[in-house]
């Protein structure tokens, strides 16, 4: 009998040591798989950018954004003044067209009256006027 409970005892050992290698091997799958993904999540990490550098990105094309709206306010501004300066330009033409229809005027009533008094025919002004 004394044998027969050491070789009970050496057998249960023997299933405990095969279930605690069954438990180490199934332990072992489970570091393999996360090794894997961990592995995959770094390669994937590294393919894409850093949150850093996209808000540095994002920084940089708001102050690019700041200074196109600037730039954008003064062109404004001067093409304000640039209207501004048409319309004094165009009343100025119509000031000089003006005159210029008075003195029209006033030149051809001196040649009708100068032709009245030095009886000018129609075709004697044609001369005049061509002059």
């Amino acid at each position: 009998p004394k044998g027969y409970d050491i070789i009970r005892k050496v057998q249960k050992i023997q299933k405990k040591i095969l279930l605690a290698a069954d438990e180490i091997s199934s332990i072992n799958e489970k570091i393999q798989l996360e090794e894997k993904l961990f592995v995959e999540l770094q390669n994937t990490l590294e393919r894409k950018p850093v949150f850093l550098e996209k808000e540095e990105e994002l920084t940089m094309y708001q102050d690019d954004l700041k200074e196109k709206n600037k730039q954008i306010r003064d062109m404004c501004q001067e093409l304000d003044i640039y209207k501004h300066k048409v319309d004094e330009l165009t009343e100025s033409l119509k000031e000089i067209e003006q005159n210029r229809n008075i003195m029209k005027t006033e030149w051809l009533n001196r040649m009708l009256t100068e032709a009245r008094e030095n009886r000018y025919t129609p075709t004697d002004w044609e001369g005049m006027i061509n002059d």
